[in-house]
């Protein structure tokens, strides 16, 4: 795999071009060896972009020479003492655009590393297929991947900026916040592979993006259940995961066994024995999506079915806990959004046909932004879903808990079955009398809206 021709030092004079800049102070001879922002960790020898407004420029310069930034970048109307900064040592340049010049810089960058690129967009499943393809990528090359928490353009720059000589890969996780975002940011980091997990349908949007902006030269590896996505008008090479034969990669023989799962993923003449220490079928999902990447870049059979294997469950993402009274706790607190409570109590059901079920479900994604009618909207939607389970207890949590028990009323439930709290505390000195004997416990919020430790810490067995 070709490393990275990344450039370590510039001179302030490319970068000028790059971005479109002025030179008002600059001190002789001195190279720049990193980029950042506002808000950016500081690294010595770095061109400082700055956004954000300064209120007090003394403190500013005395905290900039401190970690011994080479410069900072400013729009032409930002007021300044250029001879406090010439005192410090640290160079200025002047841009039109300040924004625009950190994107051109941005860009720059990316352009200079000829590595596989790989872009996960889509409503659920990114950050579980990110850290699978990781696990299998890192087997034989080096790795840099994004945190889920920073997957905005502005967050996924910083990681740019990070490439190294070193780096043989690079995996980012992008959340596309509104419409007519994906052409910009893909602009950016030019993707060599797109992942497209599923798509909700608020998101359809995506679909038209990827249409119009994917190049020849780029591969579109997308879940062969988003039938919406006009594939025969994609010009780059298109691939279909999924768990039926006509997907281009897909699973058979799946079977559960101790929380692990195991399958044959088939790819054209490739066979492959796998093992993840997880459940589902959707998660088999990801896994074929993961081994694919791994294949398109070059490594061994060997290397992916071990890579896969080490993969472990991420905290909060269907994340298996031995509860007590010999129950099973399933907790999953991220991407909980109408397709990923669908997704997982199907899983259940088809899994644990034998088990009691205790469904434990608290508010949705981001129901802070969210307006009161769409909100009461789609947590009855949930508590209707939940007819498709054979549930010994449905117990709701949160602002929308009532919303939950309606929709649940709705498809004929019972009332002794169904339980209301408004906050975590009000249910936990019941929350033991729920757990049954061999139960498995599904726990289903998002973590921002509901803060569940002290609960969860009442259901796990301790030794």
């Amino acid at each position: 795999m070709q490393e990275v021709s990344h450039i370590s030092d510039y001179s302030v004079s490319e970068v000028k071009d790059i971005i479109d800049g002025e030179i008002t102070y600059w001190p002789e001879g001195v190279k720049i060896n990193g980029f950042m922002k506002s808000g950016y960790s500081f690294k010595e020898g770095s061109l400082y972009f700055l956004t954000q407004k300064i209120h007090d420029e003394d403190y500013l310069i005395s905290h900039l020479s401190k970690y011994k930034i080479a410069g900072v970048v400013v729009e032409e109307n930002t007021k300044i003492d250029s001879s406090k900064w010439q005192k410090a040592s640290i160079g200025i340049i002047k841009v039109y655009d300040l924004y625009q010049a950190f994107y051109q810089m941005v860009k720059f960058v990316r352009e200079a590393v000829e590595i596989p690129m790989i872009e996960i967009i889509g409503t659920i499943g990114k950050t579980t297929i990110k850290e699978m393809m990781k696990s299998i990528l890192q087997e034989e090359l080096i790795c840099l991947t994004n945190r889920s928490q920073y997957n905005d353009i502005s967050k996924m720059s910083y990681y740019l900026f990070k490439l190294e000589s070193k780096h043989q890969a690079c995996i980012l996780e992008t959340k596309i916040k509104q419409k007519g975002l994906l052409p910009f940011i893909s602009d950016i980091i030019e993707p060599t592979i797109y992942v497209v997990t599923q798509i909700e349908h608020s998101q359809m949007h995506m679909y038209r993006d990827l249409k119009d902006n994917i190049k020849e030269n780029q591969v579109l590896i997308i879940d062969s259940d988003n039938t919406t996505c006009p594939l025969d008008k994609v010009k780059g090479k298109v691939y279909r995961y999924g768990l039926q034969s006509d997907a281009d990669i897909y699973a058979t023989d799946i079977r559960y066994q101790d929380g692990k799962t195991m399958f044959k993923a088939h790819l054209d003449q490739v066979e492959l024995n796998c093992c993840i220490n997880t459940f589902g079928q959707y998660q088999v999902k990801n896994a074929l999506c993961a081994i694919l990447v791994g294949l398109l870049c070059g490594l061994s059979n060997e290397s992916i079915i071990k890579g896969l294997g080490n993969y472990q469950q991420l905290k909060g993402h269907s994340e298996c806990i031995k509860g007590i009274n010999n129950s099973l706790i399933i907790n999953d607190q991220y991407g909980s959004n109408i397709l990923s409570v669908k997704g997982l109590l199907d899983e259940v059901s088809k899994i644990y046909t034998s088990k009691p079920i205790i469904l434990i479900l608290g508010d949705l994604d981001k129901t802070v932004n969210k307006n009161e009618k769409y909100q009461k909207i789609i947590h009855q939607e949930m508590g209707r879903y939940t007819k498709t389970i054979h549930y010994s207890y449905l117990v709701a949590i949160g602002q929308y808990a009532d919303e939950v028990i309606k929709g649940a009323l709705k498809t004929g439930a019972k009332k002794p079955l169904l339980y209301s709290f408004r906050t975590i505390d009000e249910c936990i000195p019941y929350i033991k009398n729920f757990i049954l004997n061999d139960s498995v416990v599904i726990l289903k919020t998002y973590y921002h809206n509901l803060d569940i430790k002290k609960m969860l810490f009442k259901m796990i067995e301790r030794p």
